[in-house]
């Protein structure tokens, strides 16, 4: 019994000192372990005790009104950022109408964060809670790549990307610890927890065994372009990690030399062929000249990079431009179809 009880304290240490990405991760894998009884006893017993919290019954009735989420894009992005944080684990699964102003605000809100390399401690939280939210089932895949994204955007920063952007804040999801650099020298500083979400017992890993685990699967839902899909062959129940792998043959990548050639760069091509997908969606003007220097073949003019960064951020805004054209469509705001097909051609075409 005392070592029982020797071993919780320990646990409890731990937990402490873990932030909300850590300690969301580790409950969650807990309780996706127990029984169901267990499990919906644990439910009853947090609903008892939350029952006279006023302040989550207002947040969760916000979290769920559509105009309230879609009214975040008039928000300062920082406090756009915290406010999905704070709603998004209570947004209620069958809330379609919730759900897709969500899908509309986080793409801009996580496209602008991961560009300017703002609040990228807050932008592995929301991708943490979107991997694992029972509402957003279906779109876990494309959620999966952004966290992927980010991890690899961190990895480049980390290489020695522009100094400039250290003073950004950052944040060990595995220790918790917030850094801020006050030297323009050191290179900028986010590592990714290894815990979170490298192991093939992590969220990305589906057990189904319903009458003894509770069990979400997080390989599901559409990906972000149509190479993509590769990643989700085989059993779909592991993490793959072909879309890691830099070159052309890698998950994503098939199609960049005719996109390439296509945009009139494919002179440049060999600056692409040493990335993997995620890294050429993160290319931005505050990494493009470590990444150029990091692969180290060639040399690429100012009027070339800007072009490339705008077809790669119009690559990024896909997601958000396809939900607006669909709202536009279901709506009935008049908008023409052959226009509208005409575009989704053209997103189809695209890597």
């Amino acid at each position: 019994m005392m070592m029982y009880q020797e071993r919780v304290a320990t646990m409890c240490q731990w937990f402490d000192q873990w932030d909300v990405s850590g300690q969301m991760v580790a409950l969650f894998k807990m309780v996706t372990r127990m029984h169901p009884t267990q499990a919906r006893f644990l439910s009853i017993a947090l609903e008892s005790s939350l029952t006279e919290c006023a302040e989550l019954a207002l947040r969760e009735q916000e979290a769920n009104n559509p105009g309230y989420i879609e009214n975040l894009l008039n928000e300062p992005k920082d406090r756009a950022i915290e406010e999905l944080l704070l709603h998004l684990p209570l947004l209620r699964p069958g809330n379609k109408e919730a759900k897709h102003k969500y899908m509309g605000v986080m793409p801009v809100l996580l496209n602008h964060c991961m560009d300017n390399n703002l609040y990228l401690d807050k932008v592995l939280q929301l991708l943490v809670y979107t991997l694992i939210h029972p509402a957003l089932k279906e779109d876990r895949a494309t959620f999966d790549l952004w966290r992927k994204s980010l991890e690899e955007k961190i990895k480049i920063l980390n290489l020695g990307a522009n100094p400039a952007v250290s003073s950004t804040e950052a944040t060990d999801p595995a220790q918790g610890k917030v850094r801020r650099s006050n030297s323009l020298t050191p290179p900028f500083t986010v590592t990714p927890s290894n815990e979170l979400w490298t192991s093939q017992d992590d969220l990305s890993v589906v057990r189904r065994s319903p009458c003894r685990r509770l069990s979400l699967s997080l390989s599901e839902g559409p990906p972000l372009s149509p190479q993509s899909s590769q990643a989700s062959s085989g059993s779909g129940s592991e993490t793959h990690l072909d879309d890691l792998r830099p070159g052309y043959e890698a998950v994503g990548m098939k199609d960049v030399r005719h996109w390439l050639k296509s945009l009139r760069l494919h002179k440049y091509s060999w600056l692409f062929s040493q990335l993997t997908y995620a890294q050429m969606l993160n290319l931005t003007e505050e990494t493009f000249d470590a990444t150029v220097e990091f692969v180290g073949t060639g040399t690429v003019t100012q009027g070339a990079q800007r072009k490339i960064l705008l077809s790669i951020s119009k690559l990024r805004d896909r997601y958000a431009n396809l939900c607006h054209l669909e709202q536009e469509i279901t709506e009935g705001s008049g908008r023409n179809l052959l226009s509208a097909m005409d575009e989704v051609k053209a997103v189809i075409l695209t890597p």
